[in-house]
């Protein structure tokens, strides 16, 4: 139904949402920002876990995972169209954020608004084979750079 009907881009989530939005990028040579509260959109419990191990709340839509929601872009001209046929069938659809021209992902990080090196993330799971703590230490080093970037 609805999603054939007004979604102009869709894909499942289950490699992490930066690899899908990466994959999107890639293919329709356009980019994404995320809206400034894109925070409140992560699932609570998984917010309560990434808060009590000191896990970057960004690192939550880096990794690959079980779920696979879908991932969605509605031209701005049928948005309002979309989302009234949506409450007619009582679904309320996830705003991230926006899709943008220039082919970047970018995240409000730190204050500010981050470009992610989505290709150096989608290609860390290569390193999956040697273990979830070298992964992690991995997005974690690119946490630390993105911090650094900020201080600078």
């Amino acid at each position: 139904g609805i999603l054939k009907d007004y979604a102009s881009a869709c894909m499942d989530t289950s490699d992490g949402v930066i690899s899908t939005l990466d994959q999107l990028m890639r293919l329709n040579n356009k980019g994404f920002l995320l809206n400034k509260d894109w925070e409140s959109k992560l699932d609570k419990d998984s917010l309560k876990l990434a808060n009590s191990y000191a896990i970057p709340l960004w690192l939550l839509l880096a990794g690959y995972h079980g779920e696979f929601e879908l991932l969605f872009t509605i031209p701005q001209k049928t948005e309002s169209e979309f989302l009234m046929k949506a409450n007619e069938i009582k679904w309320t659809p996830v705003k991230l954020g926006i899709v943008i021209n220039e082919p970047k992902i970018k995240i409000p990080l730190y204050g500010n608004i981050t470009e992610i090196d989505s290709t150096r993330i989608r290609n860390l799971s290569s390193q999956l084979e040697n273990g979830i703590n070298l992964y992690l230490k991995s997005l974690l080093a690119i946490d630390n750079e993105i911090r650094d970037n900020r201080e600078s």
